[in-house]
């Protein structure tokens, strides 16, 4: 909005002069909506309470009633075109890996193809899931997850390397799962 200010010509005069556009380097700094100042995705765990997709922690991974016809639903949710309903069937992975894992098994590679989809993913949210499963999936699954490591692994690779803090921490954390609970020489053929 417009300012009453004196020019500079006259003394005594009002005139209406715009107000000055802070610098760029000030208007860089300011946080922008849905972000916090010192963080370059915000608070994402924040964000996904708000549109109610919620990280699962292991001890909310309860075991499931139907393992089998989970195992079915989960793979048609998470090619599913919504999101929020492709992060619910993760979570729902997770907890086959982590308590149905003889459910999960011969699935392994096809799932680790749809999981790849939402590496890929540009949604924060559903990326961080994406990983979380991948880190339960080589925890639980340990040398099974051997099958999954080429398709898996330049992604995460590059992940890693990523400017963004959050991504790369994430894609630290899945790595190390891998190098931990995978065949060391697959891995390293990769």
């Amino acid at each position: 909005a417009p300012h009453i200010g004196r020019t500079a010509s006259s003394s005594s005069t009002e005139v209406l002069t715009p107000p000055r556009r802070p610098s760029r380097a000030k208007a860089a700094a300011r946080p922008t909506p849905g972000r916090q100042a010192g963080t370059e995705w915000g608070n994402v765990e924040a964000i996904a309470h708000k549109v109610g997709a919620e990280y699962a922690s292991e001890e909310e991974l309860r075991p499931l009633d139907d393992p089998s016809g989970d195992m079915k639903r989960a793979i048609r949710g998470i090619k599913s075109g919504d999101w929020s309903t492709r992060f619910k069937a993760m979570n729902n992975m997770r907890r086959m890996a982590m308590h149905h894992a003889d459910t999960l098994r011969p699935h392994t590679k096809r799932v680790c193809g749809l999981l790849k989809t939402n590496l890929e993913s540009l949604r924060s949210i559903e990326l961080k899931n994406a990983i979380l499963t991948i880190v339960d999936f080589t925890r639980f699954l340990r040398k099974d997850m051997d099958v999954c490591v080429d398709a898996l692994l330049p992604l995460l690779l590059k992940k890693a390397t990523e400017s963004n803090q959050f991504i790369r921490k994430e894609a630290l954390l899945s790595l190390d799962s891998m190098v931990k609970n995978l065949t060391k020489t697959k891995f390293l053929t990769s």
